[in-house]
């Protein structure tokens, strides 16, 4: 009786370590994959929001390009990205100005933070953020009852 259910236990780690040694590498294929794509996601969303950011600071009345080029370039290294090509056109922002629009290009390398598998590594990552410009329609002199016109 007790020879029959060491035979059996044996059996039984043996088939243990055998599912392991074939489902193993899948599962953690699996994980790495899903940790490459979530930090690719990651820095997809800070792009966008440093593109964004940066396209406020051109909108708004006396903004001009280094300042959208500037809050852009803080907002990426603040998320680990080096890299980045930051792009504003038009590239003077004058009172004549209707759109701004921030292009980033981030090269995916392992520079940028994409160096667990390298199957990213070659291709550039886009985003580009337009904002119609704020115009200034306020005046410097007091209305009616003496409260400015905003």
């Amino acid at each position: 009786m007790i020879g029959g259910r060491r035979r059996t236990n044996r059996k039984r780690r043996a088939s243990v370590a055998v599912e392991f040694a074939l489902t193993a590498p899948v599962f953690f294929m699996m994980l790495f994959a899903c940790v490459e794509f979530s930090r690719v996601s990651m820095i997809q969303h800070a792009v966008e929001n440093a593109a964004f950011e940066g396209a406020r600071k051109g909108i708004i009345p006396g903004g001009n390009s280094d300042n959208c080029r500037s809050t852009t370039l803080d907002l990426l290294s603040l998320a680990g990205v080096n890299e980045a090509t930051v792009t504003v056109s038009p590239d003077v922002i004058d009172t004549n100005t209707d759109i701004v629009t921030v292009t980033v290009v981030l090269p995916m390398s392992a520079d940028n933070g994409f160096g667990i598998s390298g199957f990213l590594n070659g291709r550039d990552l886009e985003q580009s953020v337009s904002l119609r410009v704020e115009q200034s329609s306020l005046s410097s002199q007091p209305v009616g009852d003496g409260t400015y016109g905003f």
